[in-house]
Order: C-alpha cells, then sequence, then structure tokens
C-alpha cells in the first residue's frame, strides 16, 4: 500500500514538474530551450546580488554624510543640517512636549491624535479623520 501511495506521488509531482517546464522553458510544445526564461532566471539572481551589494554600499554612503552633516536645533526636540547631497531632518520624540486630543469617528471609534503642544492638527485633517 505504501508503495502505491508514493508512485501515484511521484506521477502527480512529475506532472506539475513536465507541466511547469513545457511552459516556461521550452518554446512552444518543441525540445528547443527558452533562452529568454533561463537568462531571467540567471539575470534575476545576479541582479538580486548586485542589488544587495549596492544598498550596503549607498548605506554606508549615507551613514558617512549623516556623520559629517551638522545638525541646527530648529525647536525643542526638532533639529535640520545640509550636506552636498543630503537634507536631514531629526525628531527626538521625548524631547517634544505633547498633547492628545480623542476624536470620536463616524463609525464611533476612538482615535488619540498626539501632536506638538502648540500646534493643533489642521481642521482638514481632523475632518478626516472624523469621516473614517
Amino acid at each position: 500500500m505504501k508503495k502505491r501511495i508514493i508512485i501515484v506521488l511521484v506521477i502527480i509531482s512529475s506532472f506539475f514538474i513536465s507541466s511547469y517546464f513545457a511552459n516556461n522553458v521550452f518554446i512552444a510544445g518543441t525540445p528547443k530551450l527558452n533562452r529568454n526564461y533561463l537568462a531571467k532566471f540567471f539575470s534575476e539572481q545576479a541582479v538580486t546580488e548586485v542589488a544587495e551589494k549596492r544598498v550596503e554600499a549607498i548605506s554606508a554612503d549615507i551613514s558617512e554624510s549623516l556623520d559629517k552633516t551638522n545638525l541646527k536645533q530648529l525647536s525643542r526636540g526638532v533639529y535640520a543640517g545640509e550636506n552636498k547631497s543630503l537634507k536631514v531632518t531629526k525628531f527626538v520624540e521625548n524631547e517634544i512636549e505633547w498633547e492628545q486630543m480623542t476624536i470620536v469617528t463616524n463609525s464611533s471609534k476612538e482615535v488619540v491624535l498626539k501632536y506638538p503642544s502648540g500646534q493643533p492638527p489642521l481642521k482638514e485633517m481632523i475632518d478626516l479623520i472624523k469621516s473614517e
């Protein structure tokens, strides 16, 4: 009984594998290989590796630029600076004084909105939240 189950599973899996190859790897039911598919398959792997290396290099460059950027305090908890090719804004949450507003939406849900003290949110923003 075990052998029959294994044979059936092998036949079913071979059907799916051959169907996949017939539709993707071979050209229109002929034994000719679809070079575009193979090139795409291998180039995606190569592109992924190259992209990962580029991301690491760019991250290193950004980190280096961030270290060289002098940040000036705009207000309490908000700092900004500019480098040749980089603009930086830094928010330090625990330095900012916050206020809270509770808004009840049309569907009777309560939404707590947190904003910097002295700078209430726009009326349009409140109306948008209420309409949800």
